[in-house]
């Protein structure tokens, strides 16, 4: 690994150094003949380069092409470096040249390429050249003295420096080239783990995987049976031939003849074996059930989804601890392999699990069919009733909405042996209802009555009043809300089981997300149905309350009032203070209104600055307080200019009209409030008026 870091080292800086190496020839070739050198001097600089030229030549295109980058030939190549430059050093001194840096590059080329030997090497020969070479030039005095131990220095400093910067490069290139080969060993994992659920056909192929990316001698995979009481080998891949050894795939054996797998699964937590240390060696029952004589090291890792423990991969190592051991590196990564396998073994028993229970789900299926085809939500509950009803036999049968608003459960469908309740309303935290909906978890209480500290008696006799002693309830869930719950009670103990639960909470996963679907639609509507600046009925919205209400009031046989409110002068504040304020204006007078009406009433906004207001089973007098009380809310309103200078208080005409005291219908109705209206507008605004004939028919 390390020469083929050098390596790529090499390949990196081969093609600058070449062409430094040929430019440097050219530009000498330049230079002697533009020196004033006599005719030998000039003949030995050529020499000098012809050899350096076929040097350059044999090294880039014969010697490392066809050896790379080995020991003797870096060597080899450091020593004829420091002697070319020692003589080109001895021929061009005379003439003014300095050609230290030369040296310097050298010593550097050396610590860079090869290792710190070479940088030694380069450092002792280009110190020794350079000292022989200054010799002959200006012979032993302090000068020479000097200037060579300078040069040794800066050798030394310089191979030592690039020697560092080196090793750092080299050790960049082993940690991505590491990552990049742990990267690809688990793309292949997830692609294989990715291409089918059948572990009879994926585990051998990730156990394959597995001994081949570690790399280890070979890879087991086993899987613990539904008792937990034995493993199942399911995967089993040797990376070479072991003499007197069995694959035992699909053999099964009992975890607790198996020491060190029984320990894992226990534990939950990866274990490093060596044979040669008597504490972690393998007993002879587990060698020779699971792995082989040759055996050195090996490492077992649980097969952990979730918190539940569904196997081991155990990877066992031939060659010797000091050769081949389970660094760190290999650790981590068994640690990531096994998190993935164990959530493909996840997947896959869920799948069987789920194949299993096909004429089951084929019900629930149908039920859940059932279920979407409404988004009316009153027709949505009834329907979930039906269709738990179908599968589940119970005494009563609860489908409970939340209204987060009020923090309430409203107990929409209430069906006690075959016979329909009114809805109720219940605090959330209401007996068991309470505890579905605070863990928002399924619970089954076997026997009620033992449980008297988790159910309160009211919330335990909503049908009638016998108590019941079976309850079973799940949660209704959508994209994380809280949407409701549904839940079957029995008068018998112990009635439902986990089947039923089951059952049920896969009908409320279904319900959960047509009641949520309901409630946007609700929502939708409602929106549609209001005005979008005061957020009141609109028009169309308010006549088919009033006709919807006097229906309803008149079957009843009670009275229906209804106020129409028209604000006084309301275009002098758009003319003078802009439509901002008169908008402020309107919501002002709707919160006025709102303020003193029940939720059973309705509000719409007639149009421009005209409301009415209609009040089921109000007498005219009622009527008349709910006007006099919303005239004087009116005159404490808040309102100011945007600098914040007060404005006069709105004030309001309003007229009153009751069937079926004024009218007989809501046609009639409307214009016996309107009339109202326009006789306290007559009598000088801000004024109440009430019908006072009947509308002849």
């Amino acid at each position: 690994m390390i020469w083929q870091d050098r390596s790529n080292i090499w390949n990196k800086f081969k093609k600058p150094i070449e062409v430094t190496a040929w430019l440097f020839i050219l530009l000498s070739m330049v230079i002697i003949w533009r020196l004033p050198i006599i005719l030998e001097a000039r003949r030995q600089i050529i020499i000098l380069l012809f050899f350096i030229a076929a040097y350059v030549s044999l090294v880039y295109y014969w010697l490392h092409p066809r050896f790379g980058s080995v020991s003797w030939l870096n060597y080899s190549i450091t020593t004829l470096n420091v002697f070319f430059v020692g003589w080109a050093y001895y021929l061009f001194a005379p003439y003014g040249l300095n050609l230290d840096i030369i040296w310097v590059v050298v010593v550097i080329l050396a610590g860079i390429m090869y290792n710190w030997i070479a940088t030694l090497l380069a450092v002792i020969l280009s110190s020794m050249a350079y000292i022989l070479v200054m010799y002959f030039q200006i012979g032993l005095n302090y000068s020479f003295i000097l200037q060579s131990g300078l040069h040794l220095g800066v050798f030394a400093v310089s191979g030592f420096i690039s020697n560092i910067l080196a090793e750092i490069v080299r050790q960049q290139i082993r940690d991505t080239n590491r990552r990049n080969r742990s990267l690809s060993f688990l793309l292949g994992i997830s692609q294989t783990i990715t291409t089918s659920l059948d572990l009879e056909k994926t585990l051998p192929l990730l156990a394959e995987q597995i001994a081949r990316g570690i790399p280890a001698t070979f890879c087991r995979i086993s899987l613990l049976e539904k008792d937990n009481k034995s493993l199942r080998i399911f995967g089993v891949y040797p990376l070479r031939a072991l003499s007197g050894w069995e694959t035992g795939l699909q053999q099964t054996y009992p975890i607790d003849q198996l020491y060190w797998h029984s320990q894992v699964v226990a534990s939950g937590q990866t274990m490093v074996l060596r044979q040669d240390d008597v504490l972690t060696a393998l007993d002879e029952q587990e060698l020779k059930a699971l792995f082989f004589k040759e055996i050195k090291s090996a490492c077992l890792v649980p097969l952990i989804s979730k918190g539940e423990t569904y196997g081991v991969i155990s990877v066992g190592e031939a060659r010797r601890w000091e050769r081949e051991s389970f660094t760190k590196e290999k650790f981590d990564l068994l640690q990531t392999l096994a998190v993935q396998v164990a959530m493909v073994v996840q997947t896959a028993r869920l799948h069987q699990a789920v194949q299993k229970k096909a004429e089951q789900l084929e019900v629930l299926n149908e039920a859940a069919r059932a279920i979407g085809s409404t988004i009316e939500m009153d027709a949505l509950l009834e329907m979930i009733y039906q269709q738990v009803s179908r599968i589940i036999s119970a005494d009563t049968y609860f489908v409970v909405v939340y209204l987060p608003e009020e923090n309430c459960l409203d107990l929409n469908v209430v069906i006690n042996d075959g016979v329909r309740y009114p809805p109720q309303i219940i605090p959330a935290d209401e007996g068991p209802f309470g505890i579905v909906g605070k863990t928002k978890q399924p619970l089954l209480i076997g026997k009620l009555s033992d449980h008297q500290t988790s159910a309160d008696s009211d919330a335990i006799r909503l049908g009638n009043e016998q108590s019941y002693e079976s309850w079973l309830g799940v949660p209704m869930i959508a994209g994380g809300e809280f949407m409701g719950m549904i839940v079957v009670t029995s008068y018998q103990a112990n009635v439902f089981n986990e089947q039923d639960q089951a059952l049920l909470l896969n009908i409320a996963n279904q319900a959960a997300i047509a009641v949520d679907n309901a409630k946007h639609h609700a929502s939708v509507e409602e929106r549609a149905r209001c005005d979008s600046l005061t957020g009141v009925y609109n028009h169309g919205y308010f006549i088919q309350c009033l006709e919807d209400e006097l229906d309803i009031c008149q079957e009843a046989g009670k009275s229906l009032s209804l106020i129409m409110l028209d604000i006084d002068l309301f275009k002098d504040y758009n003319d003078h203070y802009g439509h901002v304020i008169g908008d402020e204006v309107l919501r002002l007078t709707v919160q006025a209104i709102t303020t003193h009406i029940k939720a059973t009433d309705s509000v719409g906004r007639w149009g421009g600055e005209e409301f009415g207001v209609l009040l089921s089973g109000a007498t005219t007098d009622q009527a008349l307080q709910v006007a006099e009380r919303i005239r004087l809310t009116l005159l404490e309103l808040p309102l100011k200019t945007e600098t914040g200078l007060p404005l006069v208080k709105p004030t309001v005409s309003q007229g009153i009209a009751t069937f079926p005291l004024h009218c007989e219908t809501s046609n009639q109705l409307v214009i016996c409030a309107d009339q109202a209206l326009y006789q306290a507008k007559d009598a000088g605004r801000d004024q109440i008026k009430i019908s006072q004939d009947k509308v002849k028919q």
